[in-house]
């Protein structure tokens, strides 16, 4: 598997951006922790993905990528 050329791969990457980047655009009125969480999650989908595209052999990143993608879209106090 050549690096750099896995579509799911991108997605992932994409998904991290948008996740850390919302906070932004989108209000988390009185929830700080909550902004903080998703910032933190973002970037973490979004590193697992880059290694995930450079070394597409490893694939404990791919495990990685799922884990923080379910803490991102799983509700607080689960």
């Amino acid at each position: 598997m050549r690096p750099w050329t896995r579509l799911q791969d991108f997605g992932a990457l994409i998904a991290g951006l948008y996740a850390a980047l919302s906070p932004i655009w989108v209000s988390t009125t009185g929830e700080r922790g909550a902004m903080w969480a998703l910032i933190a999650l973002g970037v973490l989908v979004a590193l697992a993905s880059l290694v995930s595209l450079a070394m597409p052999g490893v694939v404990a990143t791919e495990w990685l990528t799922v884990l923080f993608g379910c803490c991102c879209s799983s509700p607080p106090g689960c």
